[in-house]
């Protein structure tokens, strides 16, 4: 089949169809050839391209994403540090200090005489609010360590 078929036979296609076809993740549906006449049709309609393989690791990244999340945890993996608790034990300690700092301030606010209540409100607010940005920082390490592991086993 040569180009100039290839081409007829796709610009009777509509443009989704046309994405579907260039999104696809397996090239062995389509000859080589079909992707690049693909590409040319869609720019002369007017519609952005993405690069195929940006969209093809994207699609497999939500995949491997999926299937590590239901990859069950084992004690091998605890040991050798591959299955991270730090972010679990974060949370714990974010509503344990969130409960400690509440109950100081309270405590600091109604046995003294020189913090009123709009004073005790404002450090309640504030220092929960201070103890949140905390913990979530810690955990955004987390986040990234994750996703540079994932990007990793991409590699």
């Amino acid at each position: 089949m040569s180009k100039d078929t290839i081409r007829i036979d796709l610009e009777k296609l509509s443009s989704e169809a046309l994405l579907d076809i260039w999104n696809t993740d397996d090239p062995s549906k389509y000859k080589k050839e079909t992707f690049p006449i693909v590409r040319e049709i869609l720019v002369e309609r007017g519609i952005d391209v993405p690069p195929r393989f940006l969209v093809n690791s994207i699609i497999k990244g939500k995949q491997a994403r999926v299937l590590n999340e239901n990859k069950p945890k084992n004690v091998a993996a605890y040991f050798s540090f591959e299955t991270l608790i730090s972010a679990s034990l974060i949370r714990i300690m974010y509503f344990i200090g969130m409960l400690s700092i509440t109950y100081i301030i309270r405590n600091i606010t109604t046995n003294s005489v020189d913090y009123r209540s709009a004073t005790g409100a404002a450090l309640l607010v504030f220092g929960n609010l201070f103890w949140r940005i905390v913990c979530e920082g810690l955990i955004i390490f987390f986040r990234i360590h994750e996703s540079l592991d994932s990007i990793n086993r991409k590699l």
